[in-house]
């Protein structure tokens, strides 16, 4: 299946990673390595990356107790026995190879995006979820995009999206948002700024930013991303929300 949804256990990569390490004779050596193998990368693979964050994810879980959506019934028990290990010395490696999978990863988001748009536009990444029921149940699907925003060579506020697969299976082609064709609004709530143009599905897209990796788990929500959506909010409301 690939992935389907945006949390850590949601890729079958990472029940790949999750079982290699429940079947680890020594998986505080395992884990190193793991985190090794992305920190020194010059490019991070897919496979890598999660088997990184994997690793994370349990050390979060033994340490924090941190709970994870995990479709593995005896993952917070397994998470349990491990409490036995001694899994600090691991952190900072573990902080540390999330940190280059996320620079790894936003380096990629801006080269493609300057390759396919032609524009040196700030990067970010959005998602977004669709319902609908089908017979007795409701099926979700989730979609991301590559963001470009910035003003265009006639000083007109534009923000660009390109539909993306996360394991970068395809790329589509790019959306393009101007202020002259499309409209901002903020919900008073949640405080997401909501792009409306005719040509997204729905008339509509909450700019609601994820990690680059595609991870919604609090514990891999890093510095990087809050620096996103300040940015990404200090350019809605100069150049969007404004008269």
């Amino acid at each position: 299946m690939g992935a389907w949804n945006y949390g850590v256990f949601d890729d079958d990569t990472a029940y790949d990673a999750l079982t290699d390490l429940k079947n680890s004779l020594d998986i505080i050596a395992d884990m190193e390595r793991y985190f090794d193998e992305v920190i020194q990368a010059e490019y991070i693979g897919y496979d890598e990356a999660h088997y990184a964050l994997v690793s994370a994810a349990v050390i979060d879980s033994v340490i924090n107790s941190f709970v994870y959506r995990c479709d593995e019934e005896d993952y917070f028990e397994w998470t349990s026995s491990q409490k036995c290990f001694d899994f600090s010395p691991l952190k900072q490696k573990a902080v540390t190879a999330i940190g280059a999978i996320l620079s790894d990863n936003m380096k990629k988001v801006a080269e493609v995006f300057k390759e396919k748009t032609g524009k040196d536009y700030q990067t970010a990444v959005v998602w977004k979820m669709t319902t609908k029921k089908k017979l007795t149940k409701t099926v979700h699907t989730y979609y991301n995009w590559l963001m470009g925003y910035g003003i265009d060579d006639n000083n007109i506020p534009e923000i660009v999206l390109i539909p993306v697969d996360p394991k970068w299976d395809w790329i589509d082609e790019p959306i393009y948002c101007k202020k002259t064709n499309s409209e901002m609004t903020q919900d008073k709530k949640t405080s997401l700024f909501i792009l409306k143009n005719d040509q997204l599905e729905d008339g509509k897209i909450d700019l609601q930013l994820i990690s680059s990796v595609a991870m919604m788990e609090n514990y891999l929500m890093d510095v990087n991303y809050m620096f996103d959506y300040e940015k990404l909010s200090e350019y809605c409301m100069k150049y969007w929300m404004g008269k």
